[in-house]
């Protein structure tokens, strides 16, 4: 006997007056409310519910229990919606992607993720707190940048996006036919903050300094606040092609892959084979076509 599936009907019978009415809160034709009532109470040896031309009145016994059954019929109610959304949540993809990732390279990966309807979830955030919350089992999967400290992760293949230097306009810089890294002393460098990520924070500076440059660090939020601070006049930045063609800024090639965005894909180790893929190809295809 579905003792719970009884208690419910004893319920609603309780609450409504009367099994026609409860049978309709319950979606159900009365007679199976009136049997299911008749063998809860043939089971437990007592009468819950007074039978009567007026209607249905709740006994001694089924005032007593009432309270008790609202509670466990509640209960069942919330555990069963608790249920289907951790089923629910098991079932969502959640992907994380760091700040300088670019919008189209997230676009891509979240539509390849929803292939056959699967529900997707995203987060952006710094490197490291990425890497913790993959660690953590609070996302399946991320997109951040390289180097950087993932401990234990897999690592997927590394995944290399080309960026231009920008100048404020007007600036000597801005009518060169080649980059000169001199021509740059006196502008402060606009980048991200170093606590997006520790060790590609450390690469940038260590790559100007290879040229004999060593500026001012003013640290911004990402790509276009950096443009906007750039067009301010006092700063020189890297960024993305289509963000330095957005803000009207001057733009140089960078000589070499020193100044490129470097990601990685990073997955739980040895549980994230799948998602890892998926990732991985989007994120290829999505680099392509930037560098065309």
């Amino acid at each position: 006997m579905d003792q719970l599936r009884h208690w419910q009907f004893f319920v609603a019978v309780a609450e409504e007056g009367h099994f026609g009415a409860a049978a309709d809160r319950l979606g159900m034709t009365q007679p199976p409310v009136s049997q299911g009532l008749r063998r809860l109470e043939a089971h437990l040896g007592v009468e819950l519910i007074e039978r009567s031309a007026r209607g249905a009145v709740p006994t001694a016994a089924g005032r007593s229990l009432l309270p008790r059954a609202r509670g466990l019929v509640r209960d069942a109610e919330r555990l069963s919606t608790e249920a289907h959304r951790l089923s629910t949540a098991a079932e969502t993809r959640r992907c994380g992607f760091a700040v300088d990732v670019p919008p189209g390279l997230v676009t891509a990966c979240l539509t390849t993720l929803r292939t056959g309807g699967a529900a997707v979830a995203a987060v952006t955030g710094t490197t490291p707190e990425l890497v913790q919350a993959v660690a953590a089992g609070e996302a399946d999967g991320a997109v951040v940048e390289d180097p950087a400290v993932t401990g234990p992760l897999d690592r997927g293949a590394l995944h290399v996006v080309s960026r231009v230097l920008v100048v404020p306009p007007g600036h000597p810089t801005a009518a060169a036919r080649r980059l000169r890294w001199s021509a740059l002393r006196g502008l402060a460098f606009a980048c991200l903050p170093r606590s997006a990520n520790p060790p590609g924070h450390d690469r940038l500076l260590d790559a100007l300094r290879g040229r004999v440059l060593d500026p001012e660090v003013e640290a911004t939020g990402d790509d276009r606040r950096i443009a906007a601070t750039v067009a301010a006049g006092s700063a020189f930045g890297i960024v993305r092609p289509g963000v330095a063609d957005e803000a009207g800024l001057p733009s140089l090639a960078l000589p070499d892959d020193d100044f490129s965005l470097r990601l990685r894909v990073v997955t739980p180790s040895g549980g994230g084979g799948a998602l890892a893929g998926l990732l991985d190809g989007a994120v290829t295809r999505a680099t392509a076509q930037v560098r065309r």
